[in-house]
């Protein structure tokens, strides 16, 4: 499923062909799109939900994650909320693909140890195998500021 995600990406992150019937606001709002696909490609990286060892489920479920705490709809809010609790997460914003929606939807989860965490979709592991995820690390000082890290307002990572 990381390949499909990955192929989707390239294909969508092409500029957009010059069409007539297309406005010029919609031309310009799909080349910015396209080149947060284009970044999230080439400086993301690519996870498949795998299920936690059983101490990381442990240390996951101390957390207290669930659905009255991180509601669905709610990613972007939810992860950071996740990271922010503890040093050992990190933040993720790209894509996401489930088997039940194949179509690839911006995103935002945690990782531990390169296991996704996602307090939104995924709570401990319940679609472990079922979801693919690409995106970038966020860090934790751009993270702590205080508008939700997006793919819209992701600051380039420095190189």
């Amino acid at each position: 499923m990381k390949d499909q995600l990955q192929a989707w990406l390239r294909a969508e992150s092409a500029p957009p062909s010059p069409s007539p019937l297309l406005s010029h606001a919609f031309r310009l709002h799909r080349a910015a799109y396209a080149r947060a696909m284009s970044d999230v490609l080439s400086s993301g990286t690519s996870f498949d939900s795998i299920t936690l060892s059983p101490a990381e489920a442990t240390y996951v479920r101390r957390l207290g994650i669930c659905e009255e705490r991180y509601p669905a709809h709610y990613c972007y809010a939810n992860a950071r909320q996740l990271v922010l609790s503890t040093r050992r997460l990190t933040y993720h914003v790209g894509f996401a693909v489930r088997t039940v929606h194949s179509f690839p939807t911006q995103h935002a989860w945690a990782s531990l140890n390169g296991k996704v965490i996602d307090p939104t979709w995924n709570i401990y592991g319940v679609f472990a195998g079922h979801t693919a995820y690409h995106g970038v690390a966020v860090s934790r000082a751009q993270l702590g500021c205080h508008e939700l890290v997006t793919l819209q307002n992701l600051r380039a990572p420095s190189r």
